[in-house]
């Protein structure tokens, strides 16, 4: 889908449906070319994993100190968003290498593509759009963590009363006069 999504986002004509960009990924390329640019992406997941949490803890540990309890909310968000921002040094060369072998025919390899940018332009060719993914990733990450806290908390709300059944069940002594009954 990714491929796809990259492809229609490419175009400049209104035209083209996923049904139709699909057939047209596997006329052309055959199955293989729904894949290419995933070479990226495995390759820089585990960095760009290492990068994030690495930044989000360290700033996050730097400011749980310096705000009140009530607003610590706002150090993970803080966190989020430049750890979002660290990763991009390894997430946007990542991201233009498996774009353009997603979206260049000509480019049957990662390997390819990340050579054929830097000929063709240099080595600051693999930051194109590098404002783009922040304007993206920063508020994602920063969304998302909001979501996060948000979903955690509804779920809370609507299960505590399972986890209170559960601990006073699991806290009988076994054998005593138990007050609690069930399985």
């Amino acid at each position: 889908m990714d491929t796809v999504k990259t492809v229609i986002q490419s175009c400049y004509t209104d035209q083209r449906s996923i049904p139709y960009i699909g057939k047209s990924i596997l006329s052309e390329r055959g199955l293989s070319g729904l894949y290419r640019g995933i070479t990226s992406n495995i390759s820089s997941s585990a960095p760009i994993s290492a990068i994030y949490n690495f930044s989000y803890e360290s700033v996050k540990g730097a400011l749980l100190p310096l705000f009140a309890k009530e607003h610590h909310s706002l150090a993970h968000c803080l966190a989020g968003g430049f750890a979002s921002f660290a990763t991009s040094i390894v997430f946007t060369p990542s991201e233009q290498i498996k774009q353009q072998a997603q979206v260049g025919s000509h480019y049957h390899s990662c390997w390819n593509a990340f050579w054929g940018i830097i000929r063709k332009g240099d080595f600051s060719s693999l930051y194109n759009g590098c404002s783009a993914v922040l304007c993206r990733n920063v508020p994602h990450s920063i969304i998302k963590l909001l979501c996060g806290g948000l979903a955690g908390s509804t779920a809370v709300l609507f299960t505590t009363p399972f986890d209170v059944v559960k601990t006073r069940l699991q806290t009988q002594i076994p054998g005593s006069v138990n007050r609690y009954h069930g399985d």
